[in-house]
């Protein structure tokens, strides 16, 4: 009877083990998959604003407004010549020189990280007292974490607007 007793004691005592390992294993996961995507978004959002604030001017988009939108930004930058930024093969990619923006170009995101197609859009704000227009892009990034275990499944997206220097 002691030992059944005993048994039971232990079986029960190893399931709570093994489920606190379980829970543990599952937090790992989503913090590691919430750190790479949320490190990949930072770092993509801040390259992209730092050449839109150094641009000369934005090529694509070329026109204003939402019906407008598209895939890929296109700018002049004065250090880097003409600079692209678009996704191919789920990965964020910036092409300087007036490269083509293929597999050949500078990695933005890691292989850890899908890229969706961003979003760039061209506003601009004419002051007609001061007769001056100002250029704004906004940017739509979306990210998720490259992975098929339910663990490590993140997403995120950010919207951020850069208006370029008169």
């Amino acid at each position: 009877m002691e030992m059944l007793i005993y048994l039971g004691v232990m079986v029960g005592l190893v399931a709570v083990i093994t489920n606190i390992f379980l829970v543990l294993g599952r937090g790992r996961g989503t913090v590691i998959a919430q750190g790479e995507v949320h490190r990949s978004m930072r770092f993509a959002a801040e390259r992209i604003g730092q050449d839109l604030r150094s641009a000369t001017s934005v090529t694509t988009p070329s026109l204003t407004g939402d019906v407008n939108s598209t895939a890929t930004l296109v700018l002049a930058h004065p250090d880097d010549g003409t600079v692209t930024f678009c996704v191919v093969a789920d990965v964020l990619l910036r092409a300087t020189s007036g490269a083509a923006c293929d597999g050949n170009a500078a990695a933005l995101t890691p292989a850890a990280v899908v890229a969706a197609a961003p979003v760039f859009t061209r506003w601009e704000n004419t002051n007609s007292d001061l007769m001056v227009t100002v250029v704004s892009i906004e940017f739509d990034l979306s990210m998720d974490y490259n992975s098929m275990s339910p663990d490590f499944q993140y997403s995120e997206s950010k919207t951020t607007t850069v208006a370029l220097r008169p």
